[in-house]
């Protein structure tokens, strides 16, 4: 018996390293596939290409089968075990419904702003890709960024549906789905003692992270650093060493700050073995021993390949951190500005309800500290005390990286400080109330308001201790430091509030008939409103902005203010001029100005709920510069 068990474990240790590594060459595959099917009006030119992925793809398919023949026997003795209504199924099923539902509402969503320049990079990328290690590298490397593993998984979508978008963002969402699964599995790992409802709703809590949930839509690196740091995560708690190692290489070539990532990661599971672990009998034992594990060996090599990338990155000229001289939020350099620490901290620890997960988290430490000198004895709720400790070293190495390094304050960086907050807390508060009836309905209520805030702010701390701008439809954040209140552009992405401009100009386009021969005309800056001179459609068919040419799409023809009264822009005869009051834009100056040179055909509202009101008018050109029109 003893030696059949050992023949039982080597089969489901060959069987578990036979998926990790076809899971990553199926990630290889997928996008050498997706590429292909985008290439191939030139399927001549890459013929022999095309061919070596077909035979690739093949063997990929064959392999699966293959595996999947092997587990059939274990597989369906857990399907007889367990059932269809066990918390096994039920649990993870649920966490990863609640994935799509809270996401589908965005999959309509366009860029705009920063995450409308990446995409246009990862669209010139996807078209310039021609197969070569040096396209890929120089190519996927977005707005100077090395973002090759975060634009490399999005160019699937991006392929297979080029300039739509709605491609990256079924491949986001199908990463979001494969994140809720991995992230129930850590709860139920590092929670073994609590019950799959609870594992359940805690994996839905953390979901709902403002910032994570509200920014989905928003195509950036930052979102893909919580993917893959969620990945790390789960190989690290179920030990797949293999997929551990591609998904440190996926981090850290997502964005730059992926590296502080893994650092203050590898430090804090170094810290957490040495204090909790049970290997060795003193610290510097366990030190080694950590060191001498497949999770210590995969982190050096993960740092050398890492060293070697960063010696090419910097070869080929490129610059991780800009520095110039301007204002405050103009440059990017490592610097002691109190003002910016003071603003960071604001946006880290009360914005979106983290000033209530963050008094959570502190109290639940304190309550353990205290019980734990009370006892004379330290003890936790927890199977892996040392991923908290992880947890908690990560965050604070990120919140001293953005303090230290001075770059524009945008929320959104700060998309896995918030995520991982609210995983701690979920993982600590069990320590603190033992009974579920307790916990369990004080995470559902908190997921309620998280997924709220995701999309509607109704933080009332929020929205007193930053400036705010009125959309017509309740207050919007749009604190920018150095600079005074801005209404527009990055600095009011910090959850999905932001996207009502979109569904707004969408609306009014439509309702104006938008043609060849009308103008969008707005106050200033139109590229923050998205309507550049070039670059953005109308489709004629589907009525809405579209971020690439084709049959039925029209250039929209959009300037602003200053560029017509300089005579850089030559007027058509008809104009829609867009005004929000988000902008700050009064309506009878807005009226006063127009009627210099046009006629006011009609004024229109469009009132998108839960969102703001916009207010536009259609005009007919009477003159301009003194002539008739």
């Amino acid at each position: 018996m003893e030696g059949l068990g050992k023949v039982i474990n080597n089969r489901k240790k060959v069987q578990s390293v036979a998926a990790e590594i076809l899971l990553i060459l199926t990630v290889f595959c997928l996008f050498m596939t997706s590429a292909c099917i985008s290439k191939r009006s030139d399927a001549a030119h890459y013929a022999g290409i095309f061919a070596l992925v077909g035979a690739g793809d093949i063997l990929i398919l064959f392999l699966w089968i293959c595996l999947a023949l092997s587990c059939r026997e274990r597989a369906m003795h857990l399907w007889r075990e367990k059932g269809i209504v066990s918390g096994k199924i039920l649990g993870p099923l649920g966490a990863i419904l609640f994935c799509l539902v809270s996401r589908a509402v965005q999959l309509g969503d366009t860029p705009r702003w920063d995450g409308l320049i990446y995409y246009g990079e990862l669209m010139r990328a996807c078209q310039n890709f021609n197969f070569t290690w040096g396209s890929f590298l120089n190519g996927f490397s977005l707005a100077a960024h090395p973002t090759m593993g975060f634009a490399g998984l999005a160019a699937i979508g991006e392929f297979l549906n080029e300039g739509g978008y709605a491609g990256v963002l079924a491949t986001q969402l199908i990463l979001n789905l494969f994140m809720a699964f991995c992230l129930y599995k850590i709860i139920c790992g590092i929670l073994p003692s609590c019950s799959w409802i609870y594992h359940c709703l805690a994996t839905c809590t953390v979901l709902a992270t403002p910032l994570t949930l509200g920014t989905f839509s928003y195509f950036q690196p930052d979102a893909g650093t919580v993917y893959a740091f969620v990945f790390i995560l789960y190989c690290v708690l179920y030990r797949k060493n293999i997929l551990l190692f591609f998904c440190m290489m996926l981090l850290a070539s997502t964005k730059e700050v992926g590296v502080v990532i893994l650092g203050g990661f590898g430090v804090g599971l170094l810290l957490g073995k040495i204090l909790f672990g049970r290997e060795g009998k003193n610290p510097a034992q366990r030190f080694w021993t950590f060191l001498k594990s497949p999770l210590g060996i995969a982190g050096s090599i993960a740092g050398v390949c890492l060293l070697i990338y960063l010696i090419y990155f910097f070869a080929s000229g490129k610059s991780m951190w800009m520095v110039s001289n301007d204002n405050i939020e103009g440059f990017s350099t490592f610097s002691f500005q109190p003002d910016y620490i003071i603003f960071k901290c604001k946006q880290f620890f009360v914005l979106n309800f983290n000033w209530l997960i963050w008094s959570g988290i502190l109290g639940t430490v304190l309550y353990i500290l205290l019980r734990s000198w009370k006892r004379k004895g330290f003890s936790v709720f927890c199977a892996y005390p040392e991923m908290v400790v992880s947890l908690l070293m990560t965050e604070a190495m990120l919140i001293l990286f953005y303090c230290s390094y001075v770059t524009y304050g945008l929320p959104r960086y700060h998309v896995l400080i918030d995520f991982n907050a609210v995983l701690v807390l979920v993982i600590l508060l069990p320590n603190c109330v033992r009974k579920e009836q307790f916990y369990c309905p004080a995470v559902a209520i908190l997921s309620a308001i998280l997924f709220l805030e995701a999309y509607v702010t109704i933080d009332p701390v929020s929205l007193v201790a930053f400036e705010t701008r009125d959309t017509g439809n309740g207050k919007i954040v749009t604190e920018r430091l150095g600079s005074g209140v801005t209404g527009q552009a990055d600095f009011c992405v910090y959850n999905h509030r932001f996207n009502y401009l979109d569904k707004a100009y969408n609306e009014i386009l439509k309702d104006v008939n938008y043609h060849e021969g009308m103008d969008v005309l707005v106050w200033e800056r139109s590229d923050d409103y998205g309507f550049q001179a070039a670059g953005v459609y109308w489709d004629l068919e589907e009525e809405k902005m579209v971020y690439s040419p084709g049959e039925n799409r029209i250039t929209i023809r959009g300037t602003e203010r200053k560029h017509f009264d300089s005579g850089a822009f030559i007027p058509g005869p008809e104009a829609v001029f867009i005004s929000t009051p988000q902008f700050g834009i009064a309506e009878d100056v807005a009226e006063e100005y127009l009627k210099q040179y046009y006629e006011i055909r009609y004024k229109g509202y469009v009132d998108v709920a839960l969102g703001g009101k916009v207010t536009f008018y259609v005009c007919d050109l009477v003159s301009v510069g003194g002539s008739e029109g």
